[in-house]
């Protein structure tokens, strides 16, 4: 009964990291932009078709060049933290090894997405 309840709400319950503390409106702020970036990425999709129905790009390197970005923008933010890490301190690079395949299998699900992504608003119409 109860127990379940209880279980059940501290396995699902989102909680920092031991050490670590998230203010509510950041993770707010986060989950809205989040929301939104999904939707939008449908619609403006959706926008760019031409007058057939096809794409005046290449698909296949829309998404590749996200993922460049994607992957520009976590190699600033891991040089940044990096410089101003305290002296004495593991390198961030440390963490990187057997660990890193944890991400490997999201990120490649991801890549694929977005590609299925493309693929059904070819086939169905959002309207």
């Amino acid at each position: 009964g109860n127990n379940n309840v209880t279980a059940i709400k501290k396995r699902f319950t989102m909680t920092p990291p031991a050490g670590k503390t998230t203010s509510r409106s950041l993770t707010m702020i986060l989950c809205i932009g989040l929301i939104v970036t999904y939707m939008s990425q449908g619609l403006m999709i959706t926008a760019s078709k031409n007058e057939s129905g096809g794409y005046d790009y290449d698909k296949n390197m829309s998404v590749l060049m996200s993922e460049v970005c994607k992957f520009a923008m976590s190699a600033a933010l891991l040089g940044y933290k990096s410089s101003t890490a305290s002296p004495g301190s593991a390198p961030l690079t440390s963490k990187l090894g057997m660990s890193t395949f944890k991400f490997a299998v999201p990120a490649v699900l991801y890549a694929i997405h977005n590609n299925i992504i493309f693929i059904a608003l070819g086939l169905i119409s959002p309207v």
